[in-house]
């Protein structure tokens, strides 16, 4: 089985989806469509004068989901057709546009509503914890509150947790888990807490938005990212796209929902190969392909074909710059 896979926030960069656009016409009027039926020319943000505007939540989800669905599109004209799909937070939209479950607009449409109200939400902080079990970063968070409202905002694997709230209580759990061995402690690049307490006063209006949404039950299964269930059920998405404000993130869960379907491949889809390297730690078993930086994904399509056969070759090894471009991009949100 093969399984598609979006990545979220924290995986934009400046340049992204640039090669697509530069060789597909198909991709070029994704960006087009894009720039006629949301408020932005995503071209210019992506990889034109304004990609400084890359750094902000308004602008930042709604780019990534453009380059999404330009490697959706051109997998899609190349006849390469998942199983069962599933996005990392924001990309959960990508995964339901793909599924059928959602218009390209109006996805869009919700992305720049979304983006806006997170970006209106009280400052926060977010840091990622490896080498820690989660239950331990729990308790940690737990004993950190009296310093204001911090949780797990994700769960990325078993040793790769992230924490979200309140800056000084965010500072407070950073401290402890050094001290009680994490491995490594990274601050995230963002100024808001995803995933916590501190996204609930923008809630309302978000829930009112996708209340509002024409939501069909998609024909592909989708893996929703605050359960790690899959479903076809537009009722049970409709409430996770609201619970994904203020509910954790358990990549975890997907992976092992993946697997437990009988996925033996996935593929990245988007300018990222984050969920690729959190595929490959939770589950080496699952076989891993990215459009990262493609131009073309005809050779990519032949090689899940062959992989899905059993005919496959030895893997080539990453370049030295999809490595490069694979470790700044393996912290989504």
């Amino acid at each position: 089985m093969l399984a598609y896979l979006f990545p979220g926030q924290g995986s934009q960069r400046p340049g992204m989806g640039k090669p697509l656009f530069d060789s597909s016409d198909l991709a070029r009027r994704v960006f087009e469509r894009a720039r006629d039926q949301g408020s932005t020319d995503y071209a210019d943000v992506c990889f034109g004068s304004s990609t400084r505007l890359l750094s902000t939540t308004q602008y930042a989800q709604p780019s990534i989901f453009v380059c999404s669905i330009c490697a959706w599109e051109t997998l899609a004209a190349d006849g390469l057709r998942p199983d069962i799909v599933a996005g990392h937070s924001v990309g959960e939209m990508a995964a339901l546009v793909s599924a059928g479950a959602l218009s390209t607009g109006a996805a869009l449409s919700a992305l720049e509503q979304r983006g806006r109200l997170m970006q209106e939400a009280d400052e926060g902080a977010m840091v990622t914890i490896i080498g820690l079990d989660p239950g331990h970063v729990d308790q940690l968070c737990v004993e950190a509150r009296v310093q204001g409202p911090v949780v797990v905002g994700l769960v990325n694997g078993p040793e790769n947790t992230v924490v979200s709230g309140a800056p000084g209580a965010v500072r407070s759990v950073q401290r402890a888990a050094v001290r009680t061995g994490a491995l490594r402690v990274l601050s995230l690049p963002t100024d808001r807490a995803f995933h916590s307490p501190l996204m609930e006063p923008v809630v309302e209006r978000w829930a009112n938005h996708v209340s509002a949404m024409d939501i069909a039950s998609p024909h592909t299964p989708i893996v929703l990212s605050t359960t790690g269930e899959a479903t076809r059920d537009s009722r049970v998405i409709r409430k996770a796209m609201v619970d994904q404000f203020t509910h954790p993130v358990r990549w975890d869960r997907v992976v092992k929902t993946l697997a437990g379907t009988g996925v033996t491949v996935a593929v990245e889809v988007g300018e990222s190969k984050a969920l690729r390297s959190l595929v490959r730690m939770i589950n080496p078993q699952i076989r891993t392909f990215s459009t990262l930086g493609k131009s073309s994904t005809a050779q990519l399509c032949a090689s899940v074909r062959s992989e899905l056969s059993g005919a496959a070759p030895p893997a080539p090894r990453d370049s030295a710059q999809d490595r490069r471009l694979e470790e700044s991009t393996s912290h989504v949100v």
